[in-house]
């Protein structure tokens, strides 16, 4: 049996050394005895203390497992074992040791039980106690008579030297070393065992008060793996997959709530979202409110709002832009009005004409018509002012001085570039005039090379009164020659 229980505890231990769970070092142990008590929560957490059939614990020097806490008595529990029955006993009535959280008095203990004494929660590993038995009254008056002790001596004599002779012994020497070495093996199995175990449980325990219980869940299968009948391990896993599922539940029923708060939020959204496109964002938002009322974590309801802000961020921008743009126009019309009131100051008539056009076009009622009226009585003056000199280039063009006429019309242009038969009388004489232009330079051309300078000089002014405009090719080259050319002597 003891092989079979080495057995399971070694491949309890193979398991150990797969499992990929860190563990803690190796537990200091104290005292002497086959018992053991492990603390594995609390003040000196992972101690292990050894005891035979006594154990006294408390926050006493003189106790023989000592919890230095102030919620711990002076002599808080006192552990007895008789007739192989093992009895917890609490030493102070108002601060009882919790088994199972639940506080008691006195009770029967066994191995595997995890007491709590002040912070501290102890598991026990028990055997039965080698000490001497405590008998009852009436086997002790038995023993007190002296016949009957003489008798029952016989008697035990008689058996022993009946099972001297006829029986050998349970064990050779060889067969006694190999049970010691075997006990001592199954005595670091149990403390590994135990450490492993009370490790997993702290670890668990840790995963599951940081909120992390998937992970407190795989170190309990660990354990469970190993000790399947671990009661404190069973309890801790209901608790975690209870809580579990509670959440779950309460997941669930928070979210048909919101599904249905959403479904009573939808007709006040909808009304939102027309109102938006009809662009009125105020009443949307007034819309989307409601909404979120009906429905105060639904994402699509302020996600909404969001987008309400946005339009209503992007309608500020473009009315401020809007507004910089209005600005800077009206700034650039009253400049305008500025230089058209210059250009009459200057008697620029036509200048001033255009500026006002301008601004006919560009102004809002009423400005526009008044800028529109005004450039009209610009125009009737600059009409009246050429008319006196288009009507003498008339008389001249009748007479056939044409580049008197011609002259005088380009002069009119210069007043009013608009005057349309002004201008159809300069295209009219342009061409007749360039040519007369061209020949009398041409002959100039001639008497220069005939080295008649006098009469060259004379045909290149005679292009001058021809060719009033002086960005004419043949009035430069003209200019020219009598710029250049050395004035020399009239022959007698």
């Amino acid at each position: 049996m003891m092989e079979s229980s080495a057995t399971q505890h070694g491949q309890a231990a193979g398991q150990a050394r797969t499992d990929r769970t860190e563990f803690r070092p190796r537990p200091a142990f104290s005292g002497k005895g086959p018992n053991a008590v492990e603390v594995v929560e609390g003040p000196g957490q992972g101690a292990i203390h050894r005891f035979e059939s006594r154990l006294l614990v408390g926050r006493a020097s003189r106790c023989d497992l000592v919890i230095d806490d102030p919620t711990v008595s002076r002599e808080h529990l006192r552990l007895e074992g008789r007739g192989g029955r093992w009895q917890a006993v609490s030493r102070n009535p108002k601060n009882p040791a919790l088994k199972k959280g639940i506080p008691f008095q006195a009770g029967a203990l066994v191995t595997g039980d995890i007491l709590t004494v002040g912070p501290a929660r102890l598991r026990f590993v028990l055997a039965k106690p080698k000490g001497g038995l405590a008998l009852p009254p009436g086997l002790a008056r038995l023993l007190g008579r002296k016949r009957f002790l003489i008798g029952a001596g016989l008697g035990v004599f008689v058996l022993l030297l009946a099972s001297f002779f006829l029986s050998r012994p349970a064990k050779s020497p060889q067969e006694a070393v190999v049970a010691g070495e075997r006990d001592k093996l199954q005595a670091m199995q149990d403390s590994e065992y135990m450490r492993k175990v009370s490790t997993l449980l702290i670890q668990a325990r840790r995963l599951h008060d940081e909120g992390r219980d998937g992970e407190a869940l795989a170190r309990l299968d660990s354990l469970l793996a190993i000790d399947a009948e671990n009661g404190e391990a069973l309890r801790l896993r209901a608790e975690i997959q209870a809580g579990q599922e509670r959440r779950a539940a309460e997941d669930k029923s928070r979210r048909e709530q919101a599904a249905q708060a959403l479904e009573r939020a939808r007709p006040h959204l909808q009304k939102a979202e027309r109102l938006l496109a009809a662009g009125d964002a105020a009443a949307a938002r007034a819309a989307a409110q409601s909404a979120l009322a009906e429905a105060p974590d639904a994402v699509e309801v302020r996600q909404f709002l969001d987008k309400i802000d946005a339009r209503e961020a992007s309608d500020q921008r473009q009315a401020a832009q809007k507004a910089k743009e209005v600005a800077s126009r009206r700034q650039e019309l009253t400049g305008l009005y500025a230089e058209a009131a210059a250009a009459l100051e200057d008697d620029d008539l036509y200048k001033a004409m255009l500026l006002y056009r301008r601004l006919g076009e560009e102004e809002g009622e009423p400005a526009r018509t008044a800028a529109r009226k005004k450039a009209a009585e610009i125009q009737d003056a600059l009409v009246k002012r050429i008319m006196p000199d288009f009507s003498a280039g008339q008389k001249l063009y009748n007479q056939k001085k044409y580049a008197e006429a011609y002259a005088l019309w380009v002069k009119v242009l210069e007043v009013y570039p608009e005057a349309k038969e002004t201008k159809a009388k300069v295209a009219e004489l342009t061409p007749m005039l360039e040519a007369e232009a061209k020949r009398l330079y041409e002959e100039g051309l001639v008497y220069e090379g005939l080295g008649d300078r006098a009469m060259a000089k004379a045909r290149w002014r005679a292009v001058l009164e021809t060719m009033p405009r002086k960005d004419d090719v043949f009035y430069r080259r003209a200019a020219d020659k009598l710029g250049t050319a050395p004035e020399e002597k009239e022959r007698p």
